[in-house]
């Protein structure tokens, strides 16, 4: 990222449960190396609160366009629908960028090209699953299968479009359903909130053909990512049993931590893996 600053200043986008999540990171474990230079949320209110509860001053902007110039790196943490703007606007003034609505970059490949152009990066965590250095390296010789099932409760996929779109009503899943299978692009579109995962693997190896296949499971306690390759390097099976995030069902936990733990690789002086 540009070292334009000794202490390099970060500002959020969204500062619903992921952003405050990762803004209290910042503020507690990365206090020597970063600060929050600014938050910003089409809601003022939760952006006040997430002040207010990390006893802050001056943090809080009026605009994306003063979040961006107070910031080197802009963590995107508000949806997929807001990635293009926020995006565009940050990779324009040469800033570096951390989505975590990947579904958002995968729908806009032409910010790949922005981001080349005024010479900064784009970060994207690995979210809820694993496995991605295997996967990126297996890509280096043929695949011959990629698919990724995700397993939810119904009420964690509650508000998708999905639901409208097949006039359906997740309250009536009474037994595990199958309620998608296919491309990528078609999941993001239906899940967006849900199925960021897809858009990180679509992203992490892109001549590979993905397959999805999205199942609500009643009663489930966890949101379970199942990864399976197979080509010329052998096969792999990845399985991942998440817990929710606190507060948000939508997303799991291990979603945040990835965050974190991305954020705490960009200031350490050793870096593992690929």
């Amino acid at each position: 990222m540009p070292e334009k600053r000794t202490v390099v200043q970060i500002g959020i986008v969204g500062c619903g449960t992921i952003g405050g999540e990762l803004a209290g990171w910042i503020h507690t474990h990365l206090k020597n190396k970063a600060m929050l230079a600014a938050l910003y949320d089409l809601n003022p209110s939760q952006s006040n609160h997430l002040k207010k509860s990390l006893s802050l001053t001056s943090v809080l902007v009026a605009s994306l366009e003063q979040l961006v110039a107070k910031s080197d790196l802009v963590i995107e943490a508000a949806s997929v629908e807001a990635v293009p703007l926020v995006a565009k606007k940050v990779l324009q003034e040469g800033k570096d960028l951390l989505v975590m609505s990947v579904g958002g970059l995968l729908q806009n490949q032409g910010l790949v090209a922005l981001a080349q152009e005024h010479g900064c990066r784009i970060y994207i965590p690995s979210g809820a699953i694993g496995g991605l250095d295997a996967i990126k390296g297996a890509a280096l010789s043929k695949i011959d299968t990629a698919l990724l099932t995700t397993r939810k409760a119904p009420e964690a996929l509650a508000g998708a479009p999905y639901w409208e779109e097949k006039q359906k009503e997740w309250q009536s899943i009474s037994e595990e359903t199958v309620l998608f299978e296919g491309e990528v692009t078609e999941a993001i579109h239906l899940f967006p909130k849900n199925i960021n995962v897809s858009a990180t693997l679509q992203l992490a190896v892109p001549d590979v053909d993905w397959k999805v296949k999205m199942i609500a499971v009643p009663g489930l306690r966890r949101n379970i990512h199942e990864i399976q390759i197979e080509g010329e390097s052998g096969k792999m099976v990845f399985r991942m049993e998440n817990i929710p995030a606190p507060g948000n069902p939508k997303t799991s936990y291990l979603a945040v931590l990835s965050a974190k733990a991305l954020l705490e690789e960009m200031f350490s002086s050793v870096r593992i893996g690929s």
